[in-house]
């Protein structure tokens, strides 16, 4: 259940989150007009068949870094959520040494 509960927030979060910061990203526009060009030029020089392969080439690639960029995000959420656990735990060991200490 938490597996899919995590699953469902990663989701939302990352497509919701990454899209409006992408929109903000002047970097990120000029990255994606630069690999729009390169495309076109080399696009416009290539038989329909080879259009045909590039594409999907395109298509495959980018299928692969969007598992990459999933599973980068969940694990950086699964490191937030454990780094807070551990910081809550230590923070309870904290107060349960300072309460001793204050019993003294």
């Amino acid at each position: 259940m938490t597996g899919d509960f995590l699953e469902m927030i990663t989701e939302v979060l990352l497509s919701e989150r990454l899209g409006t910061e992408l929109k903000k990203d002047l970097e990120y526009k000029a990255a994606i007009a630069k690999e729009e060009k390169l495309y076109e030029s080399l696009n416009i020089g290539l038989s329909e068949s080879q259009q045909n392969m590039l594409k999907d080439y395109f298509d495959a690639a980018s299928a692969t870094s969007s598992i990459v960029e999933g599973l980068i995000y969940k694990l950086g959420m699964k490191d937030l959520l454990s780094l807070l656990r551990s910081l809550s735990q230590e923070e309870g060991s904290l107060l349960t040494i300072s309460r001793k200490d204050a019993d003294k």
